[in-house]
C-alpha cells in the first residue's frame, strides 16, 4: 500500500450507522484504476464492492467518473472511453464512514503519490446529463491550465 495512490476518499474509518466501513475510494493499484464503495449486506456485516478498470494510461492526464448509487457503482475513464459497472448484492444498503475526504492520500494506507488537477464532489448520484455538463466545466477548467483530458 505505500506505493499504491489513492485519488480521493474516505477510505477505511468509522461508519456512520457504528462499526466501521470502507467508504468511498479511488485509487490504483499495479493494473487497475479501482473505485470501492462500503455497504452492509443484506446480513447487517460490513462489506465493500469495487469497480476497475484497466490501468493503462496511469502516467497521462485522464478524467474518472465516480457514480456511487443506491444500487451500484461505477468507474468511467472518460478520457479513453473505458467503463466498469458493479451492482451491489440485493439486499444490500451504503455504509458511509464518518471521515471526510481526503484528496490526494487515504487515512490510513495507500500512501503513493498521485498528481489530482481538479475533483469535484456531489452529494447525490448525477444524471448522465449532468455528468456531461460537468465533464464540460472540468474540461474547460483543466485546458485553461494546459492539461488535456
Amino acid at each position: 500500500d505505500a506505493n499504491r495512490p489513492m485519488f480521493v476518499g474516505t477510505f477505511n474509518g468509522p461508519a456512520a450507522v457504528g462499526g466501521t466501513s470502507s467508504g468511498l475510494s479511488v485509487f490504483a493499484t499495479d493494473t487497475t484504476i479501482r473505485c470501492t464503495v462500503g455497504f452492509t449486506d443484506s446480513g447487517g456485516a460490513a462489506a465493500a464492492q469495487s469497480a476497475s478498470i484497466v490501468n493503462t494510461y496511469a502516467s497521462v492526464w485522464s478524467l474518472y467518473v465516480l457514480r456511487v448509487s443506491a444500487t451500484s457503482v461505477s468507474v468511467r475513464d472518460v478520457t479513453h472511453g473505458i467503463t466498469s459497472t458493479t451492482t451491489y448484492p440485493v439486499g444490500s444498503v451504503r455504509r458511509p464512514t464518518t471521515n471526510q475526504f481526503r484528496i490526494g492520500s487515504g487515512f490510513t494506507s495507500f500512501q503513493g503519490v498521485a498528481d489530482v488537477a481538479a475533483c469535484q464532489i456531489h452529494s447525490a448520484a448525477l444524471t448522465e446529463e449532468e455528468i456531461q455538463t460537468t465533464i464540460v466545466d472540468i474540461r474547460g477548467y483543466l485546458a485553461r491550465k494546459g492539461i488535456s483530458v
